[in-house]
């Protein structure tokens, strides 16, 4: 009886620790924020010929993204996009993602492409591991990811289009531990976001 006893007020002390806040991991959402710095918000697809290019992409998430891009994409386009490993596209040298005229007239000439698309995934800000005890007076940490496409038109050498997706992790104010979304994941979520949002702007008009 008096084990029994012990037993279920050990069970009882166990419960307790495990269900405070400090041993119990809250969960950190993250925000997501699309932007556009162009009034342009709809592209035509029906003419012309698309050169897809990537500035920067994680590792990590390369292959995904391009896959995802072929999918979500070459339906819209066609036969008219070409993605540019698998392009004989020439680029004298590497893109940023904010191209002037001068780098556009060098890329139009060298190329029979009307338009080019930049794709550029960024990891800003990794402040804090997956699981971690963050510390409740460091509100400035974060994970932070930001996705941009850029589209240009290469026959009047300029920016047609711009949107962006900014995926964001802030730190929690709990003292305990907090798990949060894996950096690359959250990259590639942004990614998605931003693809799908891309695809919907896509008409094909007459």
């Amino acid at each position: 009886m008096k084990i029994n006893k012990f037993i279920n007020l050990l069970l009882l002390l166990l419960l307790t620790i495990f269900s405070s806040c400090a041993l119990v991991p809250s969960i950190s959402v993250p925000s997501y924020i699309i932007d556009s710095n162009t009034n342009n918000l709809k592209l035509n697809t029906k003419d012309g010929k698309w050169l897809l290019c990537e500035v920067a992409i994680p590792s990590n998430i390369y292959t995904e993204v391009i896959n995802d891009s072929k999918s979500i994409l070459s339906p819209k386009f066609g036969n008219r996009i070409s993605f540019f490993l698998e392009s004989s596209a020439l680029i004298p040298y590497k893109l940023s993602f904010d191209l002037d005229e001068n780098i556009l007239n060098d890329i139009k000439n060298g190329n029979d492409f009307d338009y080019l698309i930049l794709l550029d995934i960024s990891i800003n800000k990794n402040d804090f591991a997956d699981y971690s005890l963050i510390p409740s007076s460091d509100n400035s940490a974060q994970k932070q990811s930001i996705s941009r496409i850029n589209v240009y038109d290469l026959n009047t050498r300029k920016l047609i289009y711009n949107k962006q997706v900014k995926g964001i992790i802030m730190s929690n104010s709990s003292s305990g531990p907090v798990y949060t979304k894996n950096i690359n994941k959250l990259a590639f979520k942004t990614f998605n976001k931003l693809l799908n949002s891309f695809s919907d702007d896509l008409e094909t008009l007459n």
